[in-house]
């Protein structure tokens, strides 16, 4: 990247500039001091556990160039070694300088925004999928993986920091893309992440109680999620699920025409005869007043190969956007009966008389989705969960509690758990499982009637799920990042007992 000055990035940025700021040039933007290196201009606020004036020094060591404060640490009294800004509103700005540093690329795109607590990436995937299958080239970023760049990964944040985000978008426009899906944490839209961004479609799926770690309560939580529909214009989009009031609410607060997706009878993009199965769904896709004329027709069958009631709503979503961009019904149709599921989203494989299902569950209505799909195979079911590190713990309390409530009707105890100590240890994020977050689902599981056997390290929980598994059985990994290397560790283990067998 070429150095410009920071004089052009900030220009128009409320703020003020101190040392001899208006001589820098930058050539990156870095939140994190680790990832400093010459030129890069270094942003130094206050995080969720440490600021970032702590690591000016290191900065300035690395090869920084430039500092951006918040005006408010600069008005009361923080200095820096280095000449910068001090902006009236320091998320923005970032996101502004990162926008201008990459050459504005988000201006050369399309772009839809996804949120909402549970089925974020699935609809990210199955739009991506309905694309393709149109003769696009979409781009996503998604919590499980990161395609259409120049290279395909599985990110750490659900969405980055605007720095990195930018850059994605910049690859994109090199490699010749045009249509990008965007998963939008309740952290980005609060964050200011994607400021700058103009999404062509906002989808909002469901709200329920989550990031209460971040979030001071569920209504600031809302509150993060309504900027994504606030924030689209008047030729936007708003792609909003009917059948959650929350969700459906937000359609008074927006400039967007607005849809709504869901099971009713008044959802113009909606479902009927609706049969969700284990091995997947069948229903009718309908359309209704300005959609029925826009497909071209009134409902199509579809066999949605992606098991749960949830992918039913996921695929209404998935639909509305497909739409709205210009696909046929037809293709449409077509897509989503050969859609695949993103990573770890109730991912299957069998081994002989064995099934193994994972899924990257992370909150109580997650967990709920998950178990609910679980009963309806009728199969002895062995559970092995990877405690949600450095979240808190009140998710893990209510983790807890709503595995207890699924063993009531489908008698899985003891539930197998895992620290994953030496698996979350090698991140580059700190997803350590901490003492009180232990405490709390044990406690939590205790009172509610559930057996836990825990383990520090997820190969031995893993061993113990397959020791458990009866033929016939099938083994359910749920969990984060703790899970991560389970269904590999789940294969070979099965493997060893199949061939010995």
């Amino acid at each position: 990247m070429h150095p410009q000055p920071l004089e052009t990035l900030l220009a128009g940025v409320e703020g003020v500039g101190f040392g001899d700021w208006r001589r820098v040039a930058v050539s990156a933007i870095a939140l994190d001091s680790r990832r400093v290196e010459p030129g890069t201009l270094f942003v130094a606020l206050a995080g969720q556990h440490r600021h970032g004036r702590q690591f000016l020094e290191e900065a300035k060591a690395r090869g920084a160039t430039a500092v951006l404060l918040d005006r408010r640490d600069w008005q009361a009294g923080l200095r820096s070694p280095l000449p910068g800004f001090a902006a009236a509103r320091p998320r923005e700005a970032v996101a502004v300088a990162a926008s201008r540093l990459f050459g504005e690329p988000a201006r050369d795109l399309e772009l839809v925004g996804v949120t909402g607590t549970n089925g974020k990436t699935t609809v990210v995937y199955l739009v991506a999928q309905i694309l393709e299958a149109a003769g696009r080239r979409p781009a996503y970023w998604s919590t499980a993986e990161v395609r259409g760049g120049q290279t395909t990964f599985r990110p750490l944040m659900t969405t980055p920091e605007a720095p990195d985000l930018h850059r994605f978008l910049a690859e994109v426009r090199e490699r010749g893309g045009r249509e990008v899906i965007l998963e939008v944490s309740s952290h980005a839209l609060r964050l200011g992440r994607v400021h700058t961004l103009d999404f062509r479609a906002g989808v909002v799926t469901n709200l329920s109680p989550d990031h209460l770690d971040f979030h001071a309560d569920f209504a600031d939580y809302r509150e993060a999620k309504r900027l994504l529909v606030s924030g689209l214009d008047s030729n936007a989009l708003a792609v909003l699920n009917q059948d959650d009031p929350e969700v459906w609410g937000f359609r008074a607060t927006t400039r967007a025409r607005v849809v709504g997706y869901g099971l009713g009878p008044e959802a113009e993009v909606g479902a009927e005869e609706v049969a969700a199965g284990g091995e997947g769904s069948r229903f009718r896709l309908v359309f209704r007043g300005e959609w029925a004329r826009r497909a071209g027709v009134r409902s199509l069958a579809v066999a949605l190969p992606l098991p749960g009631r949830h992918n039913v709503y996921n695929a209404l979503a998935a639909a509305a956007v497909a739409l709205h961009w210009g696909v046929e019904a037809e293709g449409v149709r077509q897509a989503l009966e050969r859609a695949r599921p993103p990573v770890r989203r109730l991912e299957r494989f069998d081994l002989g008389p064995f099934t193994v299902v994972n899924d990257v569950a992370m909150n109580r209505a997650s967990y709920d989705a998950v178990m609910e799909t679980m009963r309806r195979w009728q199969r002895p079911l062995v559970v092995v969960n990877a405690l949600r590190g450095n979240r808190g713990e009140a998710v893990n309390r209510e983790i807890a509690e709503t595995l207890a409530r699924w063993n009531q009707m489908l008698h899985f105890s003891p539930l197998i758990l895992s620290l994953s100590e030496g698996h979350v240890a090698a991140l580059p994020a700190d997803y350590r499982v901490r003492p009180a977050e232990l405490k709390a689902f044990l406690e939590s599981a205790a009172d509610s009637g559930l057996t836990v056997e825990c383990y520090q390290e997820l190969p031995d929980a893993i061993a113990r799920g397959v020791d458990r598994l009866v033929p016939g059985g099938l083994l359910l990994l749920l969990g984060t990042f703790g899970m991560d290397d389970g269904p590999a560790l789940a294969r070979a283990a099965l493997e060893s007992r199949w061939k010995g067998a």
